[in-house]
């Protein structure tokens, strides 16, 4: 025992370079039904001291609580683990829980504290809990150190025992989302997450994830959306990396108080504008940059210093399970979480008192989200989408145009994103050239057979079904000018361009976020400004014209989340620019700055001392009082002073 305490008080935080080549231990244990289950654990969580719990070596037993006899294996393995593994809940994953409190009793150094820590109980586990997946809490022991939980895994999984070399473990009752809820609380509470050192440890985590795991992630968003390598890095790997330096770089300057004019009735006295983190926030992602637009709210929330429960989205599987999985191995696990799960653990998680939801993805879910939020007058973003035209006018340089337009519908992820060209208003003259620039660009992209290139899939059937009934209702299917290529068992739709389509079809009433595009001819400028304006507001709005009137006028004349002027979706990624929608295509904007400001609370706080405690402001009020104070408030200085050498 003394020797386990000194290696306690020994032992510091792994090094980051170590986690790596330490982290990866593949264990094989029953689960309470009896099951073999598959989890993989991980030591040495970046920037927190791991502690020596038991002499646990090669070789030693897992009992289980339920069912499986004494004696179970836990095997060792070097290699790499099976990455099908872990997401395989369907055979159960094994939950290994420990006290929170107790891990951040462990942090303030007390030997005493650290036993209580390290003590689990010998009860008989607890039942499978109904909410999926969430980074929480600690695993038992490996090799005489502390494994903190590194898999997103089932809650409530039991596991009662170490034995042979191991001390015993007792895992805690089952977890729902109002005890996650209140866990990040008291994490909250603890002040750690408002510290700067702690914002730039995550900032960095979440850098290292995007770079160490760039195949891994790559891998995880094939698999899902068939999205080609180097789309993946460019626009979910190099953008969050990116994104999380520049924070880093500019966060003392976003921290620090903003000074503000104090006017002379609160003189003498400063006043500034605190930035105080909100505290506890969900982000709930979308399935269509699945990695970007889950941690790119992530990386703001944490900025600002706040506790973040992550939702992945369900559609996009093998990312969820991977974010479930490495996140908490590059961030403080204790303040942020990772949930997966469907419709059900969603609704129990907005069943719950949030200080901020932050949602991505389309306007139905949006307004469900918004009722749910009012119930506990939760602060809400919307980052939602809609149908973002193109206005294409007789000056543009129509080759570049056309080329702009195809990065921009069919390089980017083929379609399915929120501020993909949904339709173009081109000027009747330019419509031939367009889509004959438009088939060309086609062409130099994926060559004469679209479907052999390197472009994104229909993310499932059930939007492959979708798309399919928009290009195939009558109105719409004798109007298509290129493509409508299919293919079921791929989930491949070929780039297809539709022309002039009764204005009333369904094509023309929702968003398409996939690989149509739809050109409308109109006969001046005007005439397309009109049409927008006759729509709900756009997420995004693209303008080609050399007229800089033009472009003026566009950018005056209608509203949207934000305006691309010659080209298509770049304004996303530039980080001093807000992305947030308008009207119905969402509410609040990130990125940058904004991101910092979204999760923050601007606390005005105005100082005062006792001097120069003037009786003019109190009671009673007499004539000269009132004269003295109405030209105070007023700004009449000139006759302020006349007042008080009694000129006036």
């Amino acid at each position: 025992m003394q020797r386990k305490e000194r290696e306690i008080r020994q032992l510091k935080a792994y090094p980051v370079q170590r986690r790596r080549e330490e982290r990866k231990t593949a264990v094989e244990v029953p689960d309470c039904r009896g099951k073999g289950a598959h989890a993989e654990v991980e030591a040495g969580a970046a920037g927190y001291a791991v502690e020596v719990e038991s002499g646990a070596t090669d070789g030693r037993r897992v009992k289980d609580g339920g069912g499986s006899g004494p004696g179970d294996e836990v095997s060792r393995c070097s290699a790499a683990p099976d990455r099908q593994r872990y997401a395989d809940d369907e055979k159960g994953l094994a939950y290994w829980k420990g006290s929170e409190e107790a891990l951040l009793r462990r942090r303030r150094g007390s030997e005493r504290e650290r036993r209580e820590g390290r003590k689990g109980g010998e009860g008989k586990g607890q039942e499978e809990g109904n909410f999926g997946g969430g980074g929480i809490g600690r695993l038992a022991t490996r090799s005489g150190k502390e494994i903190r939980r590194a898999a997103g895994v089932s809650w409530g999984r039991r596991i009662d025992r170490v034995e042979d070399e191991c001390e015993c473990v007792r895992m805690a009752d089952g977890v729902g989302a109002e005890n996650l809820v209140q866990e990040l609380r008291d994490v909250f509470a603890t002040g750690r997450t408002k510290n700067f050192k702690w914002r730039v440890e995550q900032l960095r985590g979440l850098a290292r994830f995007a770079s160490e795991m760039e195949k891994e992630i790559c891998e995880a968003v094939h698999k899902d959306l068939s999205k080609p390598a180097f789309e993946c890095y460019t626009s979910e790997i190099a953008t969050l990396e990116r994104s999380a330096k520049d924070t880093e770089k500019d966060l003392p300057k976003w921290m620090k108080p903003q000074k503000t004019p104090v006017p002379i009735a609160a003189q003498p006295g400063n006043a500034q504008i605190i930035s105080e983190p909100l505290g506890v926030v969900l982000v709930i992602s979308a399935w269509n940059y699945p990695v970007w637009l889950s941690l790119e709210p992530v990386l703001g929330a944490i900025a600002a210093g706040n506790c973040v429960v992550l939702k992945p989205s369900e559609l996009a599987p093998a990312v969820s399970a991977l974010l479930a999985k490495y996140i908490p191995l590059y961030v403080d696990s204790s303040a942020v979480k990772v949930v997966e799960g469907g419709i059900p653990e969603t609704t129990e998680l907005l069943e719950q008192k949030w200080d901020k939801i932050f949602y991505t993805g389309n306007g139905r879910v949006g307004r469900i989200i918004l009722t749910a939020a009012a119930k506990h007058l939760t602060p809400v973003v919307l980052e939602l989408g809609g149908k973002s035209p193109v206005i294409v006018d007789s000056t543009a340089d129509i080759e570049v145009a056309a080329r702009r337009i195809s990065w921009g519908k069919w390089a980017s992820n083929n379609g399915q994103a929120c501020i993909s060209p949904d339709y173009i208003l081109a000027e009747e003259s330019i419509v031939p050239k367009l889509i004959s620039n438009l088939k060309d660009s086609l062409k130099a992209f994926y060559g004469d057979d679209v479907s052999k290139g390197e472009i994104s899939r229909i993310v499932n059937k059930v939007h492959y079904n979708r798309l399919l009934g928009l290009v195939n209702e009558e109105r719409t299917l004798d109007k298509v000018v290129h493509g409508g290529e299919t293919n079921e068992n791929n989930l491949y739709i070929a780039p297809t361009i539709i022309l002039d389509p009764p204005q009333d079809s369904p094509i023309m009433q929702e968003e398409i976020f996939g690989p149509l595009l739809v050109i409308l001819t109109v006969k001046s400028v005007d005439q397309a400004i009109k049409f927008v304006n006759s729509r709900p507001k756009p997420l995004a709005l693209y303008v080609f014209s050399n007229s800089k009137a033009v472009q003026q006028q566009v950018i005056e004349e209608t509203s949207s989340g934000g305006v691309t002027v010659n080209d298509t979706m770049l304004h996303v990624a530039t980080s001093g620019l807000p992305f947030g929608g308008v009207g119905d295509s969402g509410m609040g904007a990130y990125h940058g700055v904004h991101s910092f400001n979204v999760f923050s609370h601007k606390k005005a706080v105005l100082y005062r001392g006792f001097r120069a405690d003037n009786s003019i402001r109190y009671p009673p009020y007499t004539n000269k009082k009132q004269r003295l104070i109405r030209a105070l408030m007023s700004g009449n200085f000139l006759g302020l002073i006349l007042i008080l050498i009694g000129l006036k």
